[in-house]
């Protein structure tokens, strides 16, 4: 058996499958360690002698003077305070808060993995657990002792942190409030977009913890569309390659593909792009695709109209028109005498892969580079593109695709219909099967098509200006509880990025941003004053909703930036609805409760090791398990399907042998490292400060999560390290 075909065998275990093998896994450990092998020590197990053994660790822990780190941990603390450079008052606090937990965190760590892994073997070392092991005392109490004993020196040094971190994060949090109050407000130098922000401080402090709803979804359009919930009309778009659509589909093999003589091949595919357009000065437009001369002679159903009986059956053909389209069998090319297409707005379109992002067809390889002309303005004279042969072998391969469909044209607005793309096939009947877009099961129409700005590793950028057609970014709620009220009034938090540009208009530095946000019912489409805010760059805004705009939790939040120059970057978190607020004491608890169940995984790990190697393998072993899977995690795509054709490409190996043996072993390898991290903890369960430095309640099920780590992973470590003392020769 080659390594490839060994590691493909290990490699084929599904995503969804994983979690429960782990759970299995740890169920039959557990099972066949205590009830079987360990039967007699279970009978005989005694929580005294265990609480005793644990205390003479913890005893052990103190006369080695661990407890010194502590104040050392403090000192760096301060020190590392002193020196940060904060946006305002409340990210001092949030910084100082972030520091104290993450060198608690720390210090908890280290001092766990050093004594919990060095302590079996120092004792077997220096003859120590021959006295214990003579007793009436198990293998499974020594085991369990430790754990405990270990877990309460990483529970006493949290507890030391843990008071420091509430005193002096409290100390200056009341004297910034008061500097703010008594200096910062007074102060006239004060910026009017700064001083809302600096009442709010004022007002409600700089800690506490709020619980957001965060929007399900968020849209950038160039026009408001229409208020009701369910609509799923036409949309518009800004152009100048401001806005874009993503439209989703989901094909299979034989719907594209046909076999001819024993041999795969692939059939003629037609992408049809329905869009309109509104010209708003004069259209500049480059050297345009020519369209296929080989098109059909029929159109698919599509557009606004679309009727769901025509996808009885995916694939099935049909040649029923659209409205506004040529009836069957006319001609689907533009006549002679039609509007020039350089006069005519144009787009482009790319193809990539949905579940990776890779792109598998740009501009330059479905028209050579070129944009196409739109036909009419209303869009019902679909523009077609002939696919490549390979290309339509690559979507046949990955299945799922999606469809990327951007505005080039500055001086125009595209209407997008429900259905903006469909796919032709010509099948070696002469007749053609139409392949609409992913649709909604119940509803039949199109799901998961997105709107957007220009996309970046900050979200998704919204122009800001005054008349004419200023974008709008929409951001949608379902369902979102409304539970906390200040004087009839829901608190929301607005925190986004900021860009100057001098492209449209010289600009001062200090030139504020405006931005209006309206917040409209879904239910009823009542829609709120306009209100103002002037957001600084990555810093919080506040503004409170009338709570009768929100009933029943449907609603939406329109936002535009009304600055000429200006570019907000936005995601679905920049714009939030506080929910519920809760005691920074009891968020800083739930923080500190998560870092004392990763020391106890921590200690586990860290005796499970020491029972069958030396103890400075124990330490590195320990690291190893716990950082894996973390480590699998940050190299991302590096090991998603598909990496094995890009190392080939990328390595340029032309022999098709050697280029499928390396394809074949890197997918493997990547699989297999997949599976693997699967079986190990994943210690992000363990994130204890990413909440509470935004100063967000930490949700229950972090708690939850926390746990069960522990017990798919803890548990069955405990009894495997039982197992392996039991039959590990410690006494003579």
């Amino acid at each position: 058996m080659s390594i490839a075909t060994l590691l493909s065998s290990l490699a084929v275990v599904p995503e969804s499958g994983r979690s429960y093998t782990v759970w299995i896994v740890a169920g039959l450990i557990v099972l066949v360690g205590l009830a079987v092998i360990g039967l007699r020590d279970v009978a005989r197990f005694s929580l005294k002698r265990t609480w005793a053994i644990s205390s003479v660790c913890f005893a052990e822990s103190i006369r080695r003077k661990v407890w010194l780190i502590i104040p050392l941990a403090i000192l760096g603390v301060i020190i590392v305070v002193q020196l940060q450079k904060p946006l305002d008052e409340q990210d001092a606090i949030r910084q100082t808060t972030k520091f104290c937990l993450f060198a608690t965190g720390l210090v908890v760590a280290m001092v766990t993995i050093i004594l919990a892994a060095t302590n079996l073997p120092r004792e077997i070392e220096n003859r120590v657990i021959y006295t214990v092991v003579t007793k009436p005392t198990t293998r499974l109490e020594i085991v369990l002792g430790k754990v405990v004993g270990f877990a309460r020196v990483s529970a006493a040094i949290l507890l030391a942190m843990g008071l420091f971190t509430f005193g002096y994060v409290q100390v200056r949090a009341w004297s910034m409030r008061q500097y703010i109050r008594e200096v910062r407000l007074k102060d006239p130098a004060v910026t009017a977009s700064l001083r809302p922000t600096l009442q709010y401080y004022a007002a409600n402090g700089l800690l506490g913890a709020n619980t957001l709803e965060h929007a399900d979804s968020l849209a950038a359009y160039s026009r408001i569309p229409t208020a009701r919930a369910a609509d799923t009309g036409a949309r518009w778009i800004s152009g100048g390659a401001e806005q874009e659509v993503t439209i989703p589909f989901d094909v299979k093999p034989e719907q594209i593909t046909t076999t001819v003589g024993g041999e795969l091949m692939s059939l003629p595919v037609h992408m049809y792009l329905s869009v309109g357009y509104e010209a708003h000065g004069p259209i500049t437009s480059s050297e345009s695709y020519e369209e296929p001369a080989t098109e059909p002679t029929t159109l698919p159903t599509m557009g606004p109209t679309f009727v769901p009986a025509a996808t009885q059956a995916m694939g099935e053909a049909t040649t029923a028109p659209a409205a506004g389209a040529p009836a069957a069998g006319a001609p689907a090319t533009t006549p002679a005498d039609a509007v020039t297409p350089q006069a005519m707005p144009q787009v482009s379109v790319s193809i990539s892969e949905t579940r990776t992002g890779r792109v598998i067809a740009s501009l330059e390889q479905l028209t050579g580079g070129k944009p196409l002309s739109l036909r009419d303005s209303d869009g019902s004279r679909p523009v077609a593109i002939e696919l490549p042969a390979s290309v339509v072998g690559q979507i046949a391969a990955d299945g799922k695709f999606t469809v990327l469909l951007q505005g080039l044209s500055a001086n125009a607005e595209y209407l997008v219909p429900p259905i903006p793309v469909v796919m032709a096939v010509g099948r070696p009947d002469g007749t053609m099967a139409m392949i609409p877009p992913i649709l909604d099961e119940k509803s039949h129409r199109p799901a998961g098509i997105t709107f957007r700005g220009r996309e970046g590793s900050r979200g998704t950028q919204l122009r800001g200006g005054t008349g004419g057609p200023v974008p709008w970014a929409v951001f949608t709620f379902h369902d979102s509880p409304v539970s906390w009220l200040e004087n009839g009034k829901v608190p929301f938090e607005f925190r986004v990025g900021i860009e100057r540009s001098g492209a449209d208009v010289t600009l001062d530095e200090d030139d504020i941003t405006r931005v209006t946000v309206k917040i409209r019912n879904l239910r009823d489409g009542t829609t709120s004053a306009p209100i103002e805010l002037r957001p600084d760059n990555n810093r919080t805004s506040y503004f409170d909703v009338p709570a009768e705009l929100l009933t029943g939790g449907q609603f939406e939040a329109l936002v535009q930036c009304n600055t000429v120059g200006h570019w907000l970057w936005l995601n679905p978190a920049s714009l939030s609805m506080v929910s519920g607020r809760e005691p920074f004491a009891w968020n800083l608890s739930k923080s500190l409760l998560i870092l004392w169940l990763m020391s106890v995984l921590v200690v586990i790990i860290s005796i499970f090791c020491s029972t069958f190697v030396s103890w400075p393998i124990a330490i590195v072993l320990t690291l190893v398990i716990l950082m894996g899977r973390w480590g699998v995690q940050q190299l991302g795509d590096a090991l998603q399907p598909g990496i094995g054709n890009t190392i080939v490409t990328d390595m340029r190996i032309r022999d098709a042998a050697s280029g499928k043996a390396v394809s074949q072993s890197v997918e493997a390898l990547a699989g297999f490292l997949r599976n693997v991290s699967a079986l190990l903890p994943d210690i992000n369960k363990f994130a204890a400060t990413d909440n509470i430095e935004k100063g967000i309640a930490i949700p229950v099920h972090r708690l939850w999560d926390a746990l069960a780590v522990i017990g798919a992973f803890g548990l069955p470590m405990v009894v495997l390290a039982y197992v392996f003392l039991k039959y590990k020769e410690v006494a003579p």
